[in-house]
């Protein structure tokens, strides 16, 4: 359940237990309001996560992208969605996960259902477990990731004999990222 961002939090390191408040938006009240009656009743124990909010790459980086992976796939008579694929293992964010070597198959099956870029490959086995790479689509990119992917786009494009945008346009393009 996501519903709030936290602008300002207080923390009184004397105090045994600690309060967090947040700011609810309207639309979420009764979703909080129903989330505490179920917490209280005591039935199940929760656990709160929270992540920093990543700056949103704009939809002209992620169309601008995939234009060049399709002249890339062009010249290189392929797919722009194998261009894709290449280029998220090339430049890629990646966690390695170890897994049961029974479990193998149906975790990279798994693991490419949530998107054309999500690519998982195994990477090296002692017999009861092996190493996958997993690599996440672009989608969950900050500006930083998307901004590596476009610079190494642009440089494949331009070995290929491909026309990019300007370094100040590039420049410009990577400015307009939320």
């Amino acid at each position: 359940m996501k519903l709030v961002n936290v602008e300002q939090a207080v923390a009184d390191p004397l105090s045994r237990k600690m309060k967090l408040v947040v700011n609810v938006e309207p639309e979420d009240k009764q979703a909080v309001i129903d989330l505490v009656k179920k917490i209280n009743e005591g039935k199940k124990k929760y656990t709160l996560s929270m992540d920093p909010v990543k700056r949103q790459r704009s939809l002209s980086a992620n169309a601008y992208a995939w234009v060049l992976m399709q002249k890339i796939a062009e010249v290189l008579r392929t797919s722009k969605e194998e261009v894709y694929r290449q280029e998220i293992q090339k430049v890629g964010s990646f966690n390695i996960v170890r897994v049961m070597s029974y479990a193998v198959e149906r975790f990279v099956e798994r693991w490419h259902a949530n998107g054309l870029g999500w690519v998982a490959e195994p990477m090296g086995t002692d017999g009861e477990t092996t190493d996958i790479v997993a690599y996440y689509g672009s989608s969950t990119y900050d500006r930083f990731e998307m901004g590596r992917l476009i610079d190494d786009l642009v440089e494949e494009a331009k070995g290929l004999g491909i026309e990019t945008m300007t370094p100040t346009e590039l420049e410009g393009l990577k400015e307009s990222w939320k």
